[in-house]
């Protein structure tokens, strides 16, 4: 429902910018008898041109002939510059990058011929621009570059000028060269100021702040974020003062001001939502979640991770239907052209017809020759109408499998994306825990030894009174208990480290036994006493691996068998239910068999078990990517597994690693 509200709205505001075409269309074409071609209507027409919508495609593509036609025809090599700056604009918008940048070229070296010192700027900054779109840096720097020093020989504007160097201090600073950002952008504000162009320099102010934060030169950037706040505040600028009580509060945080820097991220907040940016709303939360974490509030920290996945989660959504719908008038402008050709193919074959009538009424003796060719040629259309018919339906095939694909990446990326907030706040739990868990320890040894002090004081009359003897029994006792509380909450900790790693690079050696026992400890709740978990470890070497993702492959496949276990044995005095778990070496690889007496798998769930999206869970109790995450590890691992299954008889999975 709602992608087809969006398509209907998409469709309603493309009528409307193709109506608005129309109308300069017949503006532009319709005759009058004091309308005359010149240089300066050629201008105007071209300046008008250049701020219209982008989303508008086809009025570029269509402006620029016609400006080009009408300058052909009067020798202005100005305007034929215009066309081909506008050929660039139309191919950046239809994301041809290639042929957006030969056009640009194109404008460059005309310019350059007619020595016309505006379309050489235009050119120039236009292939900067599109050179950073592409990250290819140093290119975009050298055309930039060079509009700077264009600009030092020739009457330029001031504003323009400016540009040139804030654009070239973004460069550097996407480079990692803060020094010589700094440098540009201070010479752009410098430009900004002698022209007394305020809301330019609110917007120099705001990438040297930013840069000065990156640095944690706080004083530095203090000045800059002072003028801003007061400046948009005066002009009720609610967009860009998001960014002055962001930048604040990153201030405040790295000073370690934390009422204050909270005061401004709700004040950044407040304005990301005033302004409906999920955008800044989604940079604010992170930056909460950087606040609370700084504290030790990992609560606060949770939940405002927990904000942040459910705004990212709506921006993905946002995208996801972009992507659709540049799709889908990707597939409506192929099949406009399609139904073009078709046309013409047919007008083609009306024309001929009308000249067969013809040669008809002036020589009937022909008439058997030219039925037949006009037959023919018939034909010959049929077939291509059918052709390009059978070309349309490959290409929705493949724009649907492309939509399904998309939306199967939007999902996969949720819960990537949640993965990594509960693995961050896993860690730091684990790392919190561990601290207390170790004063105890050393705390109960410090005792044992006070006790054996203890002992050493009194007499042996003493040391052998019936009361003394219960109190030293129970005493031990209660620090036995202690301990074996304490290596079971360590066990616990080593086991949410060793999970919450997530790592991705080269592949080191990995004890499986670990990973099996780490996977294990995270699952002794649901265990219990449901279940018998039966080891029958082999002597088997450590593999090359990560072993954080086969920590989630173990885990994810001994859940199963644990549910799988006790959806058929209930809670038992000995547990009825169990899961065996045998290592063993074979030739050069090793295996771990993992087998169960639970429900068993059917002949369909086990040839669907690895797709995507499968589950044979309700509806809310998985995503029904577990086995299909637990394929792409072992095959990632260069690995094997089988499974082998009956309903009613439990099952047995194999799963095989190179040594």
């Amino acid at each position: 429902m709602i992608l087809r509200e969006f398509s209907m709205s998409c469709s309603l505001k493309k009528i409307a910018k193709q109506l608005a075409s129309v109308l300069l269309l017949l503006i532009v074409y319709t005759p009058s008898p004091y309308a005359q071609t010149t240089p300066e209507t050629i201008r105007a027409l071209a300046d008008r041109v250049m701020y219209l919508d982008e989303s508008n495609v086809d009025s570029f593509l269509v402006y620029s002939k016609i400006i080009g036609e009408q300058s052909q025809k009067i020798n202005y090599q100005r305007g034929i510059c215009d066309s081909y700056r506008l050929m660039g604009i139309y191919y950046e918008c239809r994301a041809e990058y290639a042929k957006a940048i030969e056009w640009h070229l194109k404008n460059l070296s005309l310019s350059e011929k007619i020595n016309d010192t505006e379309s050489q700027l235009s050119a120039l900054s236009d292939l900067s621009g599109q050179y950073h779109f592409l990250r290819q840096y140093d290119k975009a720097k050298f055309y930039v570059n060079e509009a700077i020093k264009l600009s030092e020989i020739s009457p330029t504007k001031p504003r323009r000028i400016s540009v040139f160097y804030l654009n070239l201090g973004i460069y550097y600073r996407e480079t990692k060269q803060p020094d010589s950002a700094l440098i540009n952008y201070k010479k752009s504000l410098e430009i900004k100021k002698k022209i007394k162009d305020s809301t330019g320099i609110a917007n120099v102010n705001i990438n040297i702040s930013t840069l000065l934060i990156d640095q944690v030169r706080y004083s530095e950037a203090q000045p800059y974020v002072n003028f801003n706040i007061a400046y948009h505040i005066q002009k009720k600028d609610l967009v860009n003062i998001w960014f002055d009580y962001f930048n604040q509060a990153q201030i405040y945080m790295g000073q370690k001001k934390y009422p204050l820097a909270k005061t401004f991220l709700d004040k950044a907040l407040a304005s990301a939502k005033n302004i409906k940016s999920k955008q800044k709303e989604s940079e604010t939360y992170q930056l909460f979640v950087r606040f609370y974490q700084s504290q030790g509030d990992y609560y606060h920290a949770f939940t405002m991770s927990q904000a942040f996945q459910k705004i990212h989660a709506e921006m993905i959504n946002l995208e996801t239907n972009k992507s659709v719908a540049e799709l889908q008038e990707k597939y409506e402008s192929t099949k406009r052209e399609q139904q073009n050709k078709l046309l013409a193919a047919e007008l083609e074959t009306q024309k001929w017809y009308k000249q067969t009538v013809a040669i008809v009424a002036v020589a009937v003796t022909l008439l058997a020759l030219l039925a037949g060719l006009a037959w023919l040629q018939n034909r010959r259309k049929n077939k291509l109408l059918s052709h390009k018919n059978d070309e349309l339906e490959q290409q929705k095939t493949q724009l649907e499998n492309t939509l399904q694909r998309l939306h199967q990446m939007r999902e996969q990326l949720i819960l990537s994306e949640k993965m990594a907030s509960i693995g961050q706040l896993t860690a730091g739990i684990a790392h919190e825990i561990n601290n207390p868990i170790s004063f105890v320890a050393n705390s109960v040894q410090a005792l044992k030894m006070d006790l054996e002090d203890i002992a050493l004081l009194l007499t042996p009359e003493q040391l052998q009174a019936p009361k003394f003897i219960e109190l030293t029994g129970e005493i031990q006792a209660l620090m036995a208990s202690i301990e074996r509380g304490v290596d079971r909450t360590r066990d616990i900790v080593q086991g949410l480290r060793i999970f919450a790693r997530n790592e991705e690079g080269d592949f080191t050696k990995v004890d499986l036994h670990q990973c099996i026992d780490s996977a294990l400890t995270l699952l002794t709740f649901e265990i219990r006493d449901r279940c018998q978990i039966i080891k029958r470890y082999g002597a088997i070497p450590m593999i090359e691996g990560l072993s954080g993702k086969l920590n989630q492959v173990f885990l994810n496949i001994l859940t199963n068998a644990v549910q799988a276990v006790m959806s058929v044995h209930p809670e038992a005095h000995p547990p009825t239910g169990h899961i065996e778990i045998v290592t063993i070496k074979a030739l050069n690889i090793v295996e771990v068999h993992i087998i169960d007496n639970g429900c068993g798998m059917d002949d369909i769930t086990k040839k669907r078990m690895f797709e995507p999206f499968f589950s044979t869970k309700p509806v809310g109790e998985g995503t029904g990517l577990g086995m299909a995450i637990c394929y792409g590890i072992i095959q990632q691992h260069r690995g094997t597994i089988k499974v082998s299954s009956e309903k009613g008889q439990g099952t047995t999975i194999v799963l095989a690693f190179p040594v």
